[in-house]
């Protein structure tokens, strides 16, 4: 078996051996008076109580993220990933996006199932209010998240970039356990980050910044609710484990 098989199959033992034993959770479903699970047509019980995997930029080949996803789990995909995913013919069941994506890849993962938390602020209004009316086409289910003090419909799921945005849902969603995929909050942009990038480049100053807010806001998060949480990358937040990586034999 690759390397990579290897790996993941002990990944899952190891997640599995986590959440039997129990894990503390907190309820960050509600946010004010708004009720995430009021918000999101689909009934939070489909989502609530898996583990969960959270691809951002995607490494590899298609082989290797066709086997990734071959189990069970929760899949969340942060916004350019979710072209990497489609390129192999996994649909994501979450799409975390503030639509500076592949917006084609994102339509598509929609008309198939993928459910939207479409993230707004100060630079994508227009873009929004063009994608929406798209969007509608294929599906009314969305879900409208923000920064700020939310307003019904809208809610606060917490996080800043895609990536650790896409890790707060899915505690919101009670996860047993989440590994990140691709997270690795390094100084490279993923070619999958934008849709005109044809290869990896160097993070600019402000990119790293976010990085950086990132990386403690996902350390933050799994210190104050302690949910079992692997990651593939070789930046480590506090309180995430490293994977295990085991050579072929």
């Amino acid at each position: 078996m690759a390397r990579d098989s290897t790996t993941f199959f002990l990944i899952v033992l190891i997640l599995t051996s986590l959440f039997l034993g129990g894990v503390v959770q907190i309820n960050l479903l509600t946010h004010g008076q708004v009720s995430l699970a009021k918000i999101v047509r689909t009934p939070t019980e489909v989502y609530a109580g898996q583990a969960a995997i959270i691809f951002a930029y995607i490494e590899g080949s298609a082989q290797e993220v066709s086997l990734t996803v071959s189990v069970t789990m929760l899949l969340i995909a942060a916004d350019g990933a979710t072209t990497a995913l489609v390129e192999v013919g996994v649909v994501p069941h979450i799409v975390v996006t503030d639509l500076d994506g592949d917006l084609n890849a994102i339509l598509y993962a929609a008309s198939k199932g993928s459910k939207l938390f479409i993230h707004v602020h100060g630079d994508n209004i227009e873009q929004f209010t063009n994608f929406v009316e798209e969007l509608k086409r294929v599906t009314q289910s969305f879900v409208v998240t923000t920064q700020v003090t939310p307003y019904y419909p809208v809610v606060n799921i917490g996080g800043f970039t895609d990536g650790d945005r896409a890790y707060a849902l899915a505690l919101a969603f009670r996860a047993l356990g989440v590994v990140l995929a691709g997270m690795d909050f390094g100084n490279v942009v993923g070619r999958y980050s934008k849709p005109w990038l044809k290869s990896h480049e160097k993070a600019s100053s402000r990119k790293l910044v976010k990085l950086l807010t990132a990386l403690k806001i996902v350390s933050t998060l799994a210190r104050r609710t302690r949910t079992p949480t692997l990651t593939l990358s070789n930046t480590v937040p506090a309180c995430v484990k490293k994977a295990p990586k085991i050579s072929s034999t």
